[in-house]
């Protein structure tokens, strides 16, 4: 089932589209790739309306039923091949791109964590990006588009997605059927309204649900559970994720009141996020004295 486009998404997909229709769109696109704010949604409608034969995302020309059936011939996906985009693939997307389209419209290759290119890969996109064959969109998209080499990113047009506000997205999500009341508060957890929207009635969910009530009893007696530490150990960015909106929205409460205890609860926000980054470089973890030390720094910190 296609997932509902958000209205700030809309403005850029009408741009792009209006700018295809015009012959104004660059053959190369650079796309910020924030799935959390809807941007791979953005991606699917954008291809659509670029292959369709009437230009409009018709849903009704041969080339929109071969699309949705994920069999169009003209639309060419690239992820990485392990840890990497290597170079026999972009050999092989810019063969494919040289020949005429077989659904007589436009082609269009998505390059997915297009940041994961190696070397020789970047170097033979860097050809097709110079000498683009017409009718041909080639969509960069990225999380870390930094990471890219600046000849690769100099010859792609920036899309700049609408920042979306918390406002926008619980009155968005509400619309779709959220139980904001029960749920909003796994907004900032999770990252955005359409992380929020796919966990809707998922077991992530009652995780997260079980998570927040694990580790207000954690914080409030000194104790941590088993429950706590296996799910921790199972999921330990979202586990740390919950423990940083927990404390996050007890320093808010009392930033005013208390400055002394919110100044340490902010330090240990700061080792919570430390934490979380650490532990993907590490090959063995304590969950048991992770969660037992984290607790402790809280009760140190409320007590001094």
């Amino acid at each position: 089932m296609q997932q509902p486009l958000a209205p700030w998404l809309e403005p850029t997909l009408n741009k792009l589209l209006a700018q295809a229709h015009e012959g104004q769109l660059a053959h190369a696109l650079l796309l910020p790739l924030s799935k959390e704010q809807g941007a791979e949604v953005l991606l699917n409608r954008l291809l659509q309306g670029l292959l369709c034969l009437n230009g409009n995302a018709c849903g009704q020309c041969k080339s929109c039923h071969l699309l949705a059936a994920g069999t169009h011939p003209d639309a060419y996906s690239i992820k990485a091949d392990g840890n990497q985009i290597k170079v026999d693939q972009i050999r092989e997307l810019t063969s494919a791109l040289s020949k005429t389209a077989q659904q007589g419209g436009a082609r269009v290759a998505i390059i997915w964590q297009a940041e994961q290119l190696n070397h020789a890969a970047a170097n033979a996109l860097l050809k097709t990006l110079e000498e683009p064959a017409a009718n041909c969109f080639i969509v960069l998209a990225s999380a870390k588009a930094g990471l890219l080499p600046a000849t690769i990113r100099s010859r792609c047009q920036n899309v700049a997605l609408t920042q979306v506000s918390k406002a926008q997205s619980r009155d968005w999500l509400q619309n779709q059927g959220v139980d904001w009341n029960t749920v909003g508060w796994t907004y900032d957890v999770l990252g955005g309204p359409y992380a929020m929207l796919q966990q809707q009635g998922q077991e992530r969910l009652e995780q997260l649900q079980s998570a927040r009530k694990e580790w207000s009893n954690a914080l409030a007696k000194g104790q941590v559970s088993a429950t706590l530490c296996q799910y921790t150990q199972d999921q330990p960015a979202d586990s740390l994720h919950v423990l940083h909106w927990l404390i996050s929205k007890k320093m808010g409460s009392i930033l005013a009141s208390q400055r002394a205890f919110a100044n340490r609860l902010s330090a240990l926000i700061s080792e919570i996020s430390q934490v979380r980054q650490q532990l993907a470089h590490m090959p063995s973890v304590n969950y048991v004295a992770l969660c037992t030390r984290l607790v402790l720094d809280y009760q140190q910190a409320a007590k001094q």
